[in-house]
Order: C-alpha cells, then structure tokens, then sequence
C-alpha cells in the first residue's frame, strides 16, 4: 500500500485542522528521526521527552504491513497517535499526532512523572507547564482522530478495529527483566485501551445527530446571551449528557470539560471580553473536576452554562443601555476596522457630527475617550493573537498599529501587568512565536 498522491496537501489541511479544533499537535518525522514540521508550539522542547521516553524509537521502527494507525502511551501517561507512511519513491515518513491526556493530571503528578526521565530540574519545571495545556480527549477522539489520519495518508477507510492499540512503553522496557511480570502488566495496558477503543457502548446515528442538535442549540443560546432554546422546552435541563449516560464519570468529564471549552468560544462571539471568558472557563473546569459522580458533573456543567449565557447578556445589555445609534455605529466601525488607521475626522463623517461634537458626546455615552477605546479594541485582539497563533509579536504590533514594538510592549504592560512575550509565555495558550520576539 502506497500513500496517495496528494496526501502532503491533505495532510497539512489535517494538521492545521486539528491544532485549530482543539489544540492537538501534528508532527512529520523520517527515519532518522530528523522533524519535518511540526504544528506542535514547543515541539523543540517536547522533542527531548520523545527521545527520552522511547516514543520516537518506537514510532521510526515501525516494520508492520500493512500500515495502520497505532496509539501509543507513555510513563508520563502520555497518548500519541501516529501511522507510517510509505511513498511511491520508496521512502518512508512518520505522522504522529499529540501529546493529549485521557485524564487531567495536577501539577504535582506530572512533576513525579517527570522525576523518573533524566532530566535536569529546570527542564522538568519547564515540561510541567507545557505538558498542563496538553488536552484531555476520551476514546472517542483518539479512535476517530486514529482514521482521519489513515484517511488523510492513504484516502482509505478504516473500521473500529483496524486501530491498533501499541504497547506501554514504561511495560515494555520491563519485558527482559521479569517475562512473567510484564505479561501480566502488557495485559493490564492491552485491556484498558482496547476496552475503552473498541468496546465503548454503540451510538446510533440518530443519537449522534440529535447529540450535535442540541450542542449547537446550547451554543447559540450562549452567543446569544438568551435562553430561548431552553425555555421552549427544546434542550434537556442539564444538557446533553444524558446521551452518553452509559459512559464512565471520566468519559462524561471530558466530554463536559470539551463543552466548556465551545461554550468559551461561543461567549467569546458573543462579545464576552476575554478575560472574563476564560475565567467562567476555568471555574467550569474546576468544578466539574471536583464532581464525585456523574449527576453532580451535569449539575456544575449547566450551572456554568447558564453563566456564559448571564455574562453575554449582561455584557450586551450594558453595551446597548444608554448608548445612541450614532455612538453604537462608531463603537462599530471602530472594532470592525481596528487593523486600520482610524481618524477622527472619519469618524465623524460616518455620522455626520464634528469632530468635538463626536469626541464629547462618545465619553458622555461611554466613560471612554475614543483613543482609548481603540487602544482597548486593539489589546483585546493582542491578547487573542497572542493566545491563539504563532504570530511574531512584532507582526501583532505592527498589524494593530501600534507606533513601535516598544511601544506596543509598555501600552500591554500597562493593561495587563506583563509584556506581550511574558503574558503568551505565562498564559501558556499560545501557540508559540515563528521568530524571536
């Protein structure tokens, strides 16, 4: 079996939809270990805890015919998807998608984790806090993210039982010592994969779809900041768990724990401004961690649900009252064309005031100057940029105009306590910079 002609276009369209979905990482290696590319932000770092852990060596000597996608784990606890590629020319390459957690894993743990790789205190510290950001995903991602990735190689279909779950790796080094011992824990690691891939419990198509039905209901109430869907009867109280009610507290965690995340972006469309968002995010998160069972799970996710959706009103309500139409068009104009260089006298034009007339009534109605609504309208897209891309901070200063990159650096300082480099680095949400900043 050959990799289908096209599959670099197709594999970089899957690359750059995975890590803009949910944040998940796609690297390109040949046998020697040597990356191609990598849409992983700190794939130079993670790439030490490759090679120490045995993951690389595993992946590159893989022999099997024919190829199939394999999902391999870690003594980090670690999930890594990856499948070979074999080229017309007779080359080989390796796809490998991750990191991503089964289960969210406390800073603590993680540290312990670490203390068993040969690795130096400050790099542990460091892995510490990239690897807290990896992503918690069920069985359901890992198996369905397995095919796309055979798909996108060889434009081929594959069943269920075509994902070939590898051996734990901590398990195999292990192997030589004690034959009896480790058969037994290859075992223990067979199991628990295999059940939670191949044997989850059958879902219709039918609950699929009405499962897709009401999230985007859900979603739209919260972009919205009304309860329309849910008081017309046509969304569950408590939402859509009860889909998945045969599934583990842990699978319905994540599950929820993922809802937040699009109840964030969609509170985000909504105006929500982003600190806030992230903020209702994290307590969402927390408490349903906290959950000891899977209804007290249900009850602190819709609870934070109906919280995105009080914040958006709110937030809409207090950008609508006592606001002229003339003002709402300029607050518009403003945040639609923010990238440009906005003049006052433009401004002005657009709603047929003078300058002074517009500059006055603007405070009177807002409480902001207008330069400083646009100082606030262009660090609000910073702060975005900075979190969700691998601009160069450069390119972000210069593309929301600000005079000079030092410039940009003490107004973001000033707004946030931290300099661009120092909030992208500390918030640990972004995708990383392309060139030194």
């Amino acid at each position: 079996m050959k990799a289908s002609s096209n599959m670099d276009k197709r594999l970089r369209m899957f690359a750059g939809e995975m890590y803009s979905a949910c944040q998940t990482g796609t690297w390109c290696f040949n046998r020697e270990r040597n990356v191609f590319y990598s849409t992983y932000p700190f794939s130079d770092d993670l790439r030490n805890v490759l090679e120490v852990n045995g993951i690389l060596q595993t992946v590159v000597s893989d022999q099997e015919q024919p190829p199939r996608p394999t999902v391999l784990s870690d003594n980090l606890d670690l999930i890594w998807i990856y499948e070979r590629a074999d080229l017309e020319n007779g080359g080989t390459l390796f796809f490998m998608v991750g990191p991503v957690f089964l289960m969210r894993l406390t800073q603590e743990t993680l540290m312990k984790k670490l203390a068993q790789l040969t690795l130096s205190v400050a790099k542990r510290m460091k892995f510490t806090r990239i690897l807290a950001e990896a992503p918690v995903v069920n069985t359901m991602f890992i198996e369905a993210v397995s095919r796309m990735l055979h798909f996108a190689i060889y434009d081929e279909y594959l069943g269920a039982t075509e994902v070939y779950v590898g051996q734990r790796l901590s398990d195999a080094d292990e192997e030589h010592s004690d034959t009896k011992d480790a058969e037994v824990k290859t075992e223990t690691w067979q199991e628990r994969m295999q059940n939670s891939l191949l044997q989850k419990p059958d879902r219709s198509q039918a609950e699929m779809l009405e499962y897709a039905h009401l999230q985007e209901l859900l979603l739209q109430a919260v972009r919205t900041g009304t309860r329309d869907a849910q008081d017309a009867g046509s969304v569950p109280t408590g939402g859509f768990h009860e889909l998945f009610r045969q599934d583990s507290l842990r699978s319905i965690k994540d599950s929820l724990l993922i809802f937040q995340g699009l109840c964030t972006q969609a509170a985000r469309d909504g105006g929500l401004p982003l600190e806030e968002a992230l903020e209702l995010e994290q307590r969402g998160v927390e408490a349903i961690e906290r959950a000891t069972d899977i209804a007290e799970a249900a009850r602190q996710n819709w609870d934070n649900y109906e919280a995105f959706i009080d914040a958006v009103h709110q937030t809409k309500q207090e950008a609508q009252q006592g606001i002229s139409v003339p003002i709402q068009l300029t607050m518009e104009y403003i945040r639609q064309s923010y990238r440009k260089d906005i003049a006052l006298a433009d401004l002005a034009r657009n709603v047929g005031y003078t300058e002074y007339y517009l500059s006055r009534k603007f405070t009177k109605e807002t409480g902001w100057r207008i330069q400083d609504y646009l100082r606030e309208v262009r660090l609000e897209a910073a702060r975005v940029q900075l979190l969700t891309t691998r601009k160069d901070i450069d390119a972000i200063s210069s593309e929301l105009r600000f005079k000079s990159r030092s410039h940009f650096d003490r107004t973001f300082k000033e707004k946030t306590g931290m300099t661009p480099a120092v909030f992208r680095k500390t918030m640990g949400q972004g995708t990383g910079q392309t060139k030194k900043s």
